[in-house]
């Protein structure tokens, strides 16, 4: 992966911003939080990655993601490992559910970066 770290300096988690909307069923006006990813939504992250974005976005769509079991699961690795560098932000209901709306997966890479293998097959 990268090998830039997130600078330990920075609070984690940290909310950056808040605002009202509807909530899904557009029957109510909720407060939203955009804020730091934690560890215990990186599972309804993926989730969200695998049945919303995966079956929308053009690549995985062109190249039959959802389709492809193995595809797939490749994938889910990478963001995987992605969000484990603590750079990516959700936006979460501040409703008392904390229900994920969006996840935006976030990394940094340079040139010089080695790019390793992350196949399924090598997760040893």
């Amino acid at each position: 992966m990268s090998k830039f770290s997130r600078p330990k300096s920075l609070a984690f988690p940290q909310i950056y911003h808040t605002f009202q909307a509807k909530n899904k069923a557009g029957d109510a006006t909720i407060e939203y939080q955009i804020k730091d990813l934690p560890e215990e939504s990186y599972e309804e992250a993926l989730e969200l990655l695998a049945k919303d974005f995966a079956s929308e976005e053009t690549f995985c769509v062109a190249k039959n993601i959802t389709g492809n079991t193995m595809a797939l699961n490749e994938i889910c690795f990478y963001w995987f490992k992605v969000l484990t560098e603590q750079l990516s932000v959700g936006c979460f209901a501040n409703d008392g559910s904390n229900e994920l709306a969006v996840v935006a997966v976030m990394t940094v890479n340079h040139k010089d970066d080695n790019q390793e293998d992350l196949r399924v097959s090598d997760r040893g």
